[in-house]
């Protein structure tokens, strides 16, 4: 008994298979977007780091004194005693809403490692791979992003706190203003500041692998260095000391004054090279390393 066999279809007469849609950086941007600002970890960073911010400034705001806040000014300052009065309240203003940096960086270093780390624990950083076979545009991607985020956050709670602060020293008779350009640069320095640190953690937490490993160099590098380097009997290591990150960083929200080891753009450069040099080392492990 013999069958009959329906035609095959001839592999020229085929329909091409539809090709894969290419994902492109920008598409990789938005990914990012999500994946950051839909974890609790990014939400409860970023509360912590406004009530950090905000509260410090009001408990400084609320006991500064007026003397302290005359005194700020420095005995035999230029001008009028109502020009004094006036620089000694934006100066006050200005410490009052930076207050917290020290601590709010911290957040930002720990949001930061955290942003790659949880991957690596997790495993989706496979499946990030995966997707993006050149793994470099991931994780400049996550850093274009990271930094975004902290700087828009850091800069709404920076004036933010300035503004909060200001009606409470208007009441202890020193009326400080938003007018003065280099109290807006520090502002925005200081916003800028949480963003390199943030994008300086993503890259340590990309060498390391470990949240906790990451956390840990991070804190070491902010807030151990600086005394360690002042504490060892060493000249050199005495003159590096202003060119740390947590050193170079902290000019960058304040007014420039003449005594300062690292002044205007030189520690805006050297705190960014921190995060380049440490980004740049994570992009040559990331590519060379398996996932």
């Amino acid at each position: 008994m013999s069958t009959t066999s329906a035609p095959s279809r001839s592999h020229a007469g085929a329909p091409a298979p539809a090709q894969r849609g290419k994902l492109t950086f920008g598409g990789l941007l938005v990914s990012e977007w999500i994946k950051l600002t839909t974890v609790r970890s990014t939400v409860w960073s970023l509360a912590i780091l406004v009530l950090i911010s905000v509260g410090l400034g009001l408990l400084i705001a609320t006991f500064l004194e007026a003397g302290d806040a005359g005194a700020a000014s420095g005995p035999g300052g230029p001008g009028s005693p109502a020009d004094a009065a006036a620089a000694a309240a934006t100066d006050w203003a200005l410490t009052s809403a930076t207050a917290g940096m020290s601590m709010a960086s911290l957040v930002a270093a720990i949001l930061g490692a955290l942003n790659i780390t949880s991957e690596y624990s997790t495993g989706m950083i496979r499946s990030s791979l995966a997707a993006v076979p050149k793994r470099l545009p991931v994780l400049f991607a996550k850093a274009v992003v990271l930094a975004l985020v902290t700087f828009g956050v850091g800069l709404i709670t920076l004036f933010g706190t300035y503004l909060i602060v200001t009606p409470i020293l208007e009441g202890k008779g020193f009326e400080a203003h938003l007018d003065d350009p280099q109290t807006v640069i520090a502002l925005i320095g200081g916003a800028a500041y949480l963003a390199i640190v943030a994008v300086f953690s993503l890259g340590l937490g990309t060498i390391i692998r470990s949240g906790a490993g990451a956390i840990a160099a991070a804190v070491g590098v902010l807030l151990i260095l600086p005394p360690l380097f002042l504490l060892v009997p060493l000249e050199w290591l005495h003159d590096l000391a202003p060119y740390l990150l947590s050193s170079a960083g902290g000019q960058m929200h304040t007014i420039p004054t003449g005594s300062m080891d690292v002044e205007g753009w030189v520690a805006v450069i050297v705190s960014v090279a921190w995060a380049v040099v440490s980004l740049v080392v994570a992009a040559v492990l990331l590519k060379r390393r398996d996932a």
